[in-house]
Parts: C-alpha cells; sequence; structure tokens
C-alpha cells in the first residue's frame, strides 16, 4: 500500500474514531432531515436551526482542496453564503483546534458540490502550530504541486 493510501486509511480512521462537526439538535425547535445513498451506504442526518432573525445553524463537514496559514479552500454538500462567519475544527489525529474563519468565494463546482474559500480570522499560536502540522500534511498527502 502507497502511503498516500495509508494516510488516507489513517484519516478516516481518525475520523471514525474521533468525529469532528458531529451532534445532534433537539427536534423540535430543529428541524431534522435524513439522506441515504444507496451507492456507498452512506447515511447522514442534517439538523437545521433556525433563529429569530432567520439565520440557520448548520454542522457539516467538508474536503480539504487547498490550505495556506491564510485561509482554507472546503468543497461542502452544502450551500454556504459569502460573508458568513463559521468555526473550522481543523487538525490531525489528537492536535484539533477550532478556528474562526469568514466566507469569501463560495460557488457550485462542475460535480454539483459547493466550493468555499475561507480566510481564517485571528488564530492563536497554539492553532497556528497544528494549522501548520495540517499544512504539512495535506501536502505530503497531495504530491508537488500541479
Amino acid at each position: 500500500m502507497s502511503g498516500l493510501e495509508d494516510l488516507y486509511r489513517e484519516i478516516i480512521l481518525d475520523h471514525y474514531r474521533t468525529p469532528r462537526n458531529r451532534g445532534e439538535l433537539d427536534s423540535p425547535p430543529a428541524i431534522e432531515s435524513r439522506g441515504h445513498n444507496p451507492l456507498c451506504g452512506d447515511e447522514i442526518t442534517l439538523y437545521l436551526l433556525v433563529d429569530g432573525e432567520g439565520d440557520a445553524d448548520r454542522q457539516t463537514m467538508g474536503r480539504t482542496l487547498d490550505v495556506s496559514e491564510a485561509g482554507i479552500r472546503l468543497e461542502t454538500h452544502l450551500p454556504v453564503e459569502v460573508g458568513r462567519h463559521l468555526m473550522l475544527s481543523v487538525g490531525l489525529e489528537d492536535d484539533v483546534v477550532d478556528i474562526k474563519g469568514h466566507v469569501v468565494h463560495a460557488g457550485k463546482n462542475k460535480h454539483g458540490k459547493y466550493e468555499l474559500g475561507i480566510e481564517l480570522l485571528e488564530p492563536d499560536a497554539a492553532a497556528r502550530e497544528i494549522l501548520k502540522k495540517f499544512i504539512k500534511a495535506f501536502r505530503q498527502q497531495r504530491g508537488p504541486a500541479a
């Protein structure tokens, strides 16, 4: 098995052992929606909580497309509007930190998923160190830049 496959397997197992962005909201008041992908067997439950101003609180996962110390480009299954502030959980294995972000770009790709450009907002020193580890692992996994 190649190093990339080993790293991918470790990341998948880590997310299985330590899920991120996971939790249930009381339904009601939250709206619960369940989905199933018959091709791979994935099941997902999405909770949406709308406050008095019409703002929604959503939790989802995204795939990193690119990352730097200033920002991250993610692919998600849910649209997120430009200008939205959010909290990202970033890290490897047990080194996980939450970093505030600001969506500066949002669009739909040719696969029907959403791509977000997120500016990272003022990570503290500990968060920057974990982010550097994440960037290094991401670049090693991705290989030479195209």
